[in-house]
This record gives C-alpha cells, structure tokens and sequence, in this order.
C-alpha cells in the first residue's frame, strides 16, 4: 500500500504543465482583455488601445494610451465601464487603471524567466478597434538586460494593439504589445511583465483605504507636456545606443518608450 501511494505521487509530480493550443487559450484569456479609451474633457475621443484585468477591478495598459485624458472608458462586447487612472508610469509606458464594478476574470501573471528566444507567444488586443482579435508568434529576441527587457516578438500588431496582453503557450500573461518599428518588417515589441507588477504594487502602497473604496472620483492622468500627445506607432528611442530615434524622442540610454503624435 505505501509503494503504491508513493508511486502515484511521483507520477502527479511528474506532469508536465499544461499547454495550450490556440483556440483553447483564447478562450481561457480572452474573457479578461478589454478595450481602453481615452476622451477629452469635451468628450472627444484622444486614443483608442486594448488592456488587460490583472486584478479587482483593474486593468493594465499603456502609458500613451491614457497619456492626456481627461476621462478613461473600458469596453467589452458592448459593455462599457467608467474608469480613472491610479498608477502611471511614464518612463516605462505602463498604466494601471480601475474600472467600477468590472467584474471580469483576472489573467496569471507569468514572468520573464517564463521566456526564451523561440518561446511561441500569442496576443490578444483590438487593432484598428477590431476587438478580440489573435495573433499568433515567437519570441524573436529579448532586447535589453534583467527586467529591463523589451520582448521583441513575430506576432503581429497594429494601431489598437497597445496594451494588449501578450501570453505564453500556458495562458500567463508575459507582456503588453506595445510599440512597432515604422519602415520595417513585422519588427513588434512588448514590454514586459515585470514593469505591470511593480506599477500593480505600488498602485497598492500609494492608495489609503478611501482612495482604494472610491477611486472614481476624479481623474487621475496627467496632462500632456509642452503638447506631447499620446502615439502611433510608439517607438523604441534606443536600446544600447544614445541616439535619438525620431522627433519628439528624448535621448536615453535604457528601453524606453515613446510615441509621436497620431493615436496609436
């Protein structure tokens, strides 16, 4: 009896994770992406992306996406929700936004030991406001050092796609699809996972329990600086060199993020 008992919890310990094929990932995770707006204070609509529920209530996406608004609406299938800003992290083009009474499923969280060149990745966003749409891909490079890595990836994007999530074969969220090269071919990156945690951790530590129980009063995003606006396509300034990559970019020496006028 004990070597039985013994020989069935080696064989439970030796189960591979499971992996999923298209179809059956897509409808494990696609119930937890969304569709992220951003309006003007006149109501004019200033940026349309995608986002994904990565916990109570909240939604990630990027930065650019929710950059000058002055108020922020989350969407799916025809649903819409009021949301606010209540972490925003510019330098590394992440924003974590709270939308009242959501109520959609969170997606894991993976990480970036999860990856490796080759790994196959699929994303799940609204290009040109197609909602739910997938792509499927590899990741092609891993660009950068430590957690400040930007994933390069084969899975096509478009304008839309900012923010969306980017999962590993096992349904993790690994990144958000971020920012595409111009004049060049099937170039996508995301950033990843990691930078969602730490802005998820310190929306957390920033908010008293007030903030936490009524975060919709006001608007939290700042406003666009000297006229810089929100993007389309984002671009990468550099990744190991200093130079500037296009008007509008500001000159860095790590992964950074930015977006010229246009939507994105």
């Amino acid at each position: 009896m004990v070597a039985l008992r013994v020989t069935a919890v080696l064989l439970l310990a030796a189960n591979p994770p499971v992996v999923f094929d298209a179809p059956t990932l897509f409808k494990t995770v696609a119930p937890s992406v969304v569709v992220v707006r951003s309006f003007d204070s006149n109501g004019q609509e200033l940026a349309l992306g995608s986002g994904v529920v990565i916990g109570h209530d909240l939604v990630a996406t990027n930065f650019h996406v929710v950059e000058s608004a002055a108020r922020i609406a989350v969407s799916q299938q025809g649903r819409v929700w009021v949301a606010s800003a209540v972490e925003l992290d510019r330098d590394h083009d992440v924003a974590i936004v709270a939308a009242e009474q959501l109520g959609l499923p969170r997606v894991q969280l993976g990480s970036l030991d999860e990856l490796e060149i080759g790994s196959r990745v699929f994303v799940i966003g609204s290009p040109r406001g197609l909602e739910a749409t997938l792509s499927e891909g590899i990741v092609s490079g891993l660009r950068g050092e430590g957690t400040n890595r930007l994933i390069q990836i084969t899975a096509p994007i478009s304008a839309g796609s900012s923010g969306g999530g980017v999962f590993n074969d096992r349904g993790r969220l690994v990144g958000l699809s971020t920012l595409i090269v111009k004049e060049s071919q099937n170039l996508n990156f995301a950033l990843p996972v990691e930078w969602v945690k730490n802005a998820l951790a310190r929306s957390r530590r920033s908010r008293t329990s007030s903030e936490w129980n009524n975060p919709f009063g006001a608007t939290t995003a700042r406003p666009s600086r000297d006229g810089e606006g929100l993007a389309s396509p984002a671009r990468i300034s550099s990744v190991e060199t200093n130079e500037p990559a296009a008007p509008q970019t500001r000159r860095e020496t790590k992964p950074v993020l930015w977006a010229q006028q246009g939507g994105w």
